[in-house]
């Protein structure tokens, strides 16, 4: 898998790209990038590379916008050219107010026109607010078990989704809480993860012919193994529990073969080789990294409870007045210390989603006595849920666990919250799975509310047994 940039392309492709981004792409143009991309590989990578880029600068831009709406900034953002900083760069800018249709969209409508009517997977499971776009950009929002699928885009939409499916020869995907993958079948499969979990139980492919997964950071490619691959705008994480994954970082093209029980991040903000961490020994507790787990939210320094933490230093004769000011000028710049995670938006309220022990390699199991800790903010009266992702000691979907807490359970110390809810009083809506996941392992926490401008921060998650 040899590393394709923009300038590799022919001065044409690079153009059509460009006027397709700007939206000013002529008829004959888009004709012609369209049955470019059925015969280049190497076009339809670097499009799809392009197409990632411009959508994550939509999101940012769009969730920017929100987040100072709900939260009271009134002034407006205006549109900025942002140019993409990458090792392997792009030399050239994208603009923001280009980027207006989903990724999801621009993808399913580009892909071969001709083989797009021919089902490749088949859904055999489905939670939650889950669509598909498929050929020429149709959306589908009733999508259920059993639906064979073309060429196209899933998306899940809420924290509480998942959806599993089963291509023709056996092999198993699956996605969960806030994710979008693109399905493609020619001569081999490929999976184009452009946000989210994937978790996969892949039959043996050819070894000429192996299964690709694409994220916006990395290239995977698979002959026959379990594993589960998390990707965000700036770095994938592969986590391989059977077999062996060739794992690609896009920025620097380095490589590395992951073997089972062990993982790999690539990530563009390092430059270093690509390391194998062994999986970990399970533990029983775990403490949130609010900025390292967000997924959903805006992280963002805590200042008042770092500064009730120096003042009580200083009273105490543990530090001087000058070192705790340097300390709180220091949090500043790095953001480090005490944090924040404000709700953003999404169609369905506002979300908090956090990933489960992302800087470390013990997977996190659910005890019998398990109760999670959960401190915050609600600015404004409204129930809350809290919910859960589970996955099996392979890396495999073991269900989501759920529990409303109404807004009366936290008026007595209003702003501010502090619970502690035992995991024995989450529910478990599908049949399918444990009414109680002892043994299972944390995969992701959110908490949601019923409006998109509710003001909430969660200032802490651990789970404790």
């Amino acid at each position: 898998m040899s590393a394709v940039h923009f300038e590799d392309l022919h001065p044409e492709e690079q153009a059509w790209i460009e006027a397709y981004l700007d939206r000013t792409i002529a008829d004959s143009a888009l004709d012609e990038l369209q049955a470019g991309m059925r015969h280049s590989p190497k076009l339809r990578r670097v499009m799809r590379r392009s197409l990632a880029l411009a959508n994550e600068l939509r999101q940012e831009a769009s969730a920017a916008e929100s987040s100072a709406e709900a939260w009271g900034n009134t002034t407006p953002l205006k549109p900025t050219t942002t140019a993409i900083q990458n090792p392997a760069p792009l030399r050239w800018s994208i603009y923001l107010a280009a980027a207006v249709v989903t990724l999801a969209t621009i993808i399913s409508a580009m892909f071969l026109n001709s083989r797009a009517e021919a089902s490749i997977a088949t859904i055999t499971g489905i939670d939650g607010v889950v669509t598909y776009t498929g050929n020429g950009g149709r959306v589908a929002d009733q999508i259920e078990e059993g639906q064979k699928l073309p060429i196209g885009t899933l998306e899940l939409l809420s924290a509480d989704s998942w959806v599993e499916l089963a291509f023709r020869d056996g092999s198993k995907v699956s996605l969960s809480s806030l994710s979008a993958a693109t399905l493609f079948e020619g001569n081999q499969k490929e999976v184009h993860l452009h946000h989210g979990t994937l978790a996969a139980h892949i039959t043996p492919q050819p070894t000429v012919r192996p299964m690709l997964i694409h994220t916006p950071t990395a290239d995977m490619e698979v002959i026959s193994t379990r594993f589960n691959v998390d990707a965000r705008p700036a770095k994938t994480k592969l986590t391989v529990t059977e077999g062996r994954v060739r794992l690609k970082r896009l920025s620097d093209g380095q490589e590395v073969s992951v073997p089972e029980r062990h993982k790999a991040v690539a990530s563009i903000e390092d430059d270093q080789g690509l390391v194998l961490t062994p999986r970990g020994a399970h533990t029983t507790q775990w403490k949130s990294d609010l900025k390292a787990d967000a997924i959903h939210g805006k992280w963002s320094p805590d200042f008042g409870a770092l500064s009730q933490e120096l003042e009580q230093a200083v009273a105490s004769g543990t530090m001087e007045h000058k070192e705790a000011f340097v300390a709180i000028k220091k949090a500043a710049q790095d953001g480090r210390g005490p944090g924040t995670v404000r709700a953003q938006p999404t169609s369905l309220g506002s979300l908090v989603l956090l990933k489960v022990a992302t800087k470390t390699a013990a997977p996190v199991a659910i005890a019998l006595n398990s109760r999670l800790r959960i401190q915050g903010r609600l600015h404004h009266p409204a129930d809350l849920v809290f919910g859960i992702t589970t996955t099996n000691d392979l890396g495999d979907y073991a269900g989501k666990y759920s529990l409303p807490v109404a807004q009366s359970r936290l008026s007595e110390t209003a702003p501010a919250f502090d619970l502690e809810l035992p995991l024995s009083e989450f529910q478990q809506k599908d049949p399918r799975f444990s009414a109680f996941p002892l043994g299972a392992q944390l995969d992701s926490w959110w908490c949601v509310t019923d409006g998109k401008s509710t003001k909430l921060e969660i200032t802490g998650v651990e789970l404790l047994d």
